[in-house]
C-alpha cells in the first residue's frame, strides 16, 4: 500500500477505533485525527485549489470528505445526546 492508501486507512482506523472504544458522546465530540492526517487532507486541499491533484489524489480527496461529513455527523448526534435532545425529529400532527 503506497502513502496515499495508508492515509486514508489512518482515518478511517481512528475513527473505527474510537467507536469501538465506546467512550461516550464525550469522545465522539472530542474527536480529532491524527496530525499526520490533518497534514495529509490539507496538502490534498491544497493541491485542489491549485489544479494539481492527480485523478488519485481526487479520489482521495472525496474520500476524506466523505468520512468528514460521516464525523460532523455523529458529533452532531454526540452533542444531541449531551444535552438530552431528540435526535429523531418528531413526527407532524
Amino acid at each position: 500500500m503506497d502513502d496515499k492508501g495508508r492515509a486514508k486507512g489512518m482515518v478511517y482506523d481512528e475513527f473505527i477505533q474510537l467507536i469501538a472504544q465506546g467512550g461516550g458522546p464525550e469522545t465522539v465530540v472530542s474527536f480529532r485525527p491524527s496530525e499526520a492526517t490533518q497534514h495529509r487532507a490539507y496538502e490534498l486541499v491544497d493541491r485542489k485549489r491549485e489544479g494539481s491533484l492527480t485523478p488519485e489524489e481526487e479520489s482521495e480527496l472525496s474520500y476524506f470528505v466523505q468520512l468528514e461529513h460521516l464525523v460532523r455527523m455523529a458529533k452532531i448526534r454526540a452533542r444531541m445526546i449531551q444535552t438530552g435532545a431528540s435526535p429523531i425529529p418528531a413526527k407532524a400532527a
